[in-house]
């Protein structure tokens, strides 16, 4: 149960963290120190928000990196497979 429970809670605050980093309505950039308007566009390993500031420059591109969010989800996945096989044994 205690597995269970634990990874609810990594699944939780990875879908936490994931709606307060896409839905925040004005970001700060410090290269820049202005506040955009937060256009977002997703790859497998990237969420990244074009500030549009200056094209093609590469701190235009604001980058939330989705790795450790995929490691924690195959954690909780894991920890879901183990309570379920604790039950069954």
């Amino acid at each position: 149960m205690k597995k269970l429970l634990a990874a609810t809670l990594l699944l939780l605050g990875c879908l936490v963290y994931l709606i307060f980093a896409l839905f925040q309505n004005e970001l700060y950039l410090p290269h820049f120190s202005v506040e955009a308007v937060n256009p977002i566009s997703l790859d497998w390993n990237n969420i990244n928000i074009d500030t549009k500031f200056q094209d093609g420059e590469p701190g235009a591109v604001y980058r939330i990196w989705l790795t450790p969010i995929y490691g924690i989800v195959c954690l909780s996945l894991v920890l879901i497979a183990l309570s379920f096989r604790s039950k069954n044994t």
